[in-house]
């Protein structure tokens, strides 16, 4: 379990099936991206465009339209995210990243879609890509956010969460970088965007020893 560092999903429970031929896991049980009441209703939403709900399991699971909130699912609902949400998500994953780097894992697949909420708190997760620098060598990643030289490496996990960050900050598909935001001019956290875009670009870089050199340089 990673109980000890919030930017982690917790694993519950590592199994197999009785013939053995496969193997699973179980892990913490992601916010509900359909805004609902604690006794399951749903309920129209009071003009939070991404709302976080902190639903019990009970009711989740109870309920057919359940959907996990990731950070896909709020970019889609609120166009973009504010830079100061940005900021406090990039905060938690560069953590994250950091805590798998210094114990020599790589995640291979960081991407909105592969971030989700739990109790609010932004975490990685899909951690079934993980796998040490060392036997990294399959191509794996999603499309926008392998960086030119591949995927499996840290300074490739660094390429796509700048992707990430550069997606939530500006709406924009990550295929889209470096193009800044249609209404840059207009945005009420120009200024605060103009900075973080820096970050952006770094971690973007084609460069890989223009890149951070490690995710705590990032963070």
């Amino acid at each position: 379990r990673s109980s000890d560092l919030d930017g982690l999903v917790d694993i519950l429970q590592v199994g197999r099936s009785d013939a053995g031929d496969w193997f699973y896991y179980v892990m913490e049980l992601a916010d509900d991206a359909v805004p609902r009441s604690e006794d399951g209703r749903l309920k129209m939403a009071d003009g939070d465009q991404h709302p976080v709900i902190h639903n019990s399991a009970s009711s989740i699971l109870a309920s057919e339209t359940y959907a996990p909130l990731t950070l896909a699912s709020r970019i889609h609902a609120a166009g973009r995210l504010a830079v100061a949400d940005c900021v406090r998500i990039g905060l938690a994953l560069t953590a994250a990243l950091d805590h798998l780097h210094r114990r020599g894992l790589v995640h291979r697949d960081i991407k909105p879609s592969n971030i989700i909420f739990v109790n609010g708190q932004p975490k990685l997760a899909d951690v079934g890509l993980v796998t040490g620098t060392s036997e990294a060598h399959s191509l794996v990643g999603t499309q926008g956010f392998i960086p030119p030289e591949g995927p499996g490496s840290v300074q490739a996990d660094l390429y796509a969460l700048g992707k990430v960050f550069y997606a939530a900050s500006t709406g924009h598909g990550a295929t889209d970088w470096p193009n800044p935001p249609t209404d840059l001019g207009a945005l009420p956290d120009q200024q605060e965007w103009l900075e973080l875009n820096e970050v952006i670009n770094t971690a973007c870089h084609s460069d890989p020893k223009c890149r951070y050199a490690s995710a705590a340089e990032m963070r």
